[in-house]
């Protein structure tokens, strides 16, 4: 994860290793499917508002089909 420049996961696994996630400045982080944590007092936005970030951005909508 050192080198990499993009990581992805799911949010069960960002909150299940929020400590080594957390333990990496990161330049962004992007959540797509935002209504995972619309309820800003769930456990799960709680954690992932533990990684330090320059830049936060939360995705949400439904697309066109």
């Amino acid at each position: 994860m050192a080198d990499a420049d993009v990581v992805i996961t799911t949010y069960g696994t960002a909150v299940r290793d929020v400590e080594a996630l957390g333990a990496r400045t990161w330049d962004r982080v992007v959540l797509d499917e935002a209504q995972a944590i619309k309820n800003s007092g769930s456990d799960t936005a709680q954690q992932l508002r533990r990684l330090p970030a320059r830049t936060r951005i939360a995705l949400t909508g439904t697309p066109i089909e």
